[in-house]
């Protein structure tokens, strides 16, 4: 496990690429795209102030399994191509975020099981095309925009409705 201090204020680009370790416990997140390409970790732990998941944050990468968010977190939004093409199999998003940006899980093709916060308010364009895996989502009652595409080549998934 590897824990990265609040106090460090930027990751290199290719820092934790070709690295081999299991765990990653984050205290802060910049916007440096790609940070974890093609880096070794299986998990990624994200600390609860951090209110916005950058683009491109895990894109790419095919060996981080789970992302865990803290239990008080403060996200709200996660950005374009943050998850996409990556090898998440489940994600529980955290109840405070409002935004899946564009394609935010897009080819995601192990991802098999989401959890949407009931405070959801937008899904982007393609945020879920192309999950192949992907076989029933719980759409809260609160999204008010759902992107064109959003479930694109998606066949198997069936799409319900729910309250908080």
């Amino acid at each position: 496990i590897i824990h990265v201090p609040s106090s460090v204020n930027e990751i290199v680009h290719i820092l934790f690429q070709v690295t081999i370790f299991v765990s990653l416990i984050l205290e802060k997140i910049s916007s440096n795209a790609k940070i974890f390409f093609l880096s070794t970790f299986e998990e990624i732990c994200i600390p609860s102030n951090v209110i916005e998941i950058p683009e491109n944050f895990i894109e790419l990468n095919k060996n981080i399994r789970k992302i865990k968010f803290d239990k008080n977190s403060q996200l709200r939004s996660i950005c374009k191509n943050a998850f996409s093409m990556s090898s998440i199999e489940s994600i529980e998003i955290p109840s405070s975020v409002q935004e899946l940006c564009k394609e935010t899980f897009c080819l995601c093709s192990s991802l098999e099981n989401i959890s949407l916060p009931h405070k959801l308010k937008r899904i982007g364009t393609r945020t879920f095309a192309s999950c192949i895996s992907l076989s029933e989502l719980k759409i809260p009652n609160n999204v008010e925009t759902i992107g064109d595409n959003a479930f694109n080549l998606c066949a198997s998934l069936k799409i319900y409705r729910h309250g908080e």
